[in-house]
């Protein structure tokens, strides 16, 4: 196909440097799966030689010229490669089943396919979204313990069979909605440090654990595995280990009724934006790697699954904001506040709710005379809502009207979190992709 902008969408091009194309989706396989959504995002194909930060300038520039204020992601690609091939790498026993929840970016989850891992999915339409890469179902875990009917049927429609469970009320409508589906019982288990602890709600403990495992034998259901979640953020490997020792009791329940189970499931929480971390990826692996293998060695055969989210994608994506006003101290304020064409209803949900600070560049529509003095300033979004505050007394560089914001490591549930509160748009995606990399998506 010939490579071009759509005609509402122009950049200022570096000759010979990259070509914008836009995303085609792939032939539906079914009349039941939609087509992955790729209406809103343009990917620029980068050279060999070519800065990324130098293309992101000229995007910009362009905006800038064009006096457009929306707000825009830009998604790196490789960077998600990286990521993958280091939990290669540092967890190499564990397969990788990617948790939809946390970006569903279309050009992710066929990166993540194409890369050979799987999908975590909790409803009937991350069901149709990971299913749309073209991936089989066996490449998928249906990990809410609690389902409606109606997905429940559709996962049982597309084979998608491993899910998991934690109450018998559960077990008794998987019997009689979904007798061939493969279960795992989730055990509640949590990182207390962790930034959103899952053991309040998910899972039981291990005493209730039996009981259930001999109901859903007793219904006939096939019972393969245990699974578990420390939590999203969670800052400490010595939750997974204890958690993994945990797990092993339960699979030595299986000598009471000779049912062998096959498949453990460590869940997510890996280190991300949430994740207060001063070790090393490496560092935190470690530790979970030698519990794996003191208690589930290679050769007990069997299967351990992880369902990474943030770890995946929260360095792999950047938010740029636009400065849409300036309030001052002059004007009533306690300190000077910049309203920003996006909130805490759009991509920043996170940063007001977890009282993140974010990591801020500043890119001012004119080049100013001299180095920018640094300010205290509370960040506010574009809605008429009041809670609509980021931040306070946060320090950066003066901005003015019409700046841009570069907010980076903003790729983990930005976008599935924003709601469109007052009408304001959900930023639009420019993806980066080296040209090696290319291949891994559909053109």
């Amino acid at each position: 196909m010939e490579n071009k902008l759509p005609c509402n969408r122009k950049y200022r091009l570096i000759p010979n440097s990259y070509v914008p194309v836009m995303l085609r989706p792939r032939k539906r396989q079914s009349d039941q799966l939609r087509p992955l959504n790729y209406r809103t995002m343009e990917v620029v194909v980068v050279e060999e030689g070519v800065k990324k930060q130098d293309i992101v300038a000229d995007i910009l520039n362009e905006r800038i010229r064009r006096r457009l204020d929306e707000s825009f992601y830009v998604l790196d690609l490789d960077d998600v490669l990286e990521k993958i091939n280091q939990w290669k790498r540092c967890m190499p026993r564990v397969g990788l089943f990617y948790a939809v929840k946390c970006n569903s970016s279309a050009a992710i989850l066929r990166v993540v396919a194409a890369a050979g891992c799987g999908f975590d999915v909790a409803s009937k339409s991350e069901m149709q979204k990971a299913l749309s890469t073209g991936v089989p179902s066996s490449r998928l875990v249906y990990s809410n313990t609690c389902k409606a009917a109606s997905h429940l049927v559709h996962a049982r429609r597309h084979a998608l069979r491993l899910t998991v469970f934690d109450s018998e009320d559960e077990l008794r409508k998987l019997h009689r909605l979904f007798p061939g589906a493969q279960v795992m019982v989730r055990l509640r288990y949590g990182d207390p440090a962790a930034a959103i602890p899952m053991s309040g709600r998910f899972g039981v403990d291990t005493a209730t654990a039996r009981r259930l495992l001999g109901v859903a034998w007793q219904l006939g259901l096939e019972v393969v595995g245990v699974a578990f979640h420390v939590g999203c953020g969670s800052s400490d490997p010595a939750a997974y280990v204890q958690a993994v020792a945990e797990s092993r009791k339960v699979f030595d329940m299986r000598g009471e009724v000779g049912k062998p189970m096959r498949v453990l499931d460590i869940g997510g929480g890996f280190p991300g934006v949430l994740s207060k971390v001063a070790m090393s990826f490496p560092e935190f692996c470690a530790p979970i790697n030698k519990a794996l293998d003191e208690h589930f060695p290679p050769e007990s055969g069997v299967e351990i699954m992880a369902e990474p989210g943030q770890y995946l994608v929260t360095t792999a994506q950047s938010l740029f904001t636009s400065v849409i006003g300036v309030k001052s101290e002059a004007d009533g304020q306690e300190q000077d506040t910049y309203i920003l064409s996006d909130g805490l209803y759009g991509a920043c949900r996170d940063i007001a709710t977890f009282h993140l600070q974010p990591t801020i560049r500043v890119h001012p529509a004119h080049p100013p005379a001299s180095e920018p003095k640094k300010v205290k300033v509370t960040l506010c979004g574009p809605t008429c809502d009041s809670l609509d505050k980021l931040v306070s007394d946060f320090s950066m560089p003066e901005a003015h009207t019409g700046d841009w914001l570069e907010l980076r490591n903003m790729g983990a549930y930005t976008n599935e979190l924003a709601s469109g509160f007052n009408g304001f748009p959900q930023p639009k995606t420019v993806v980066l992709v080296s040209k090696g990399h290319l291949s891994l998506i559909p053109t």
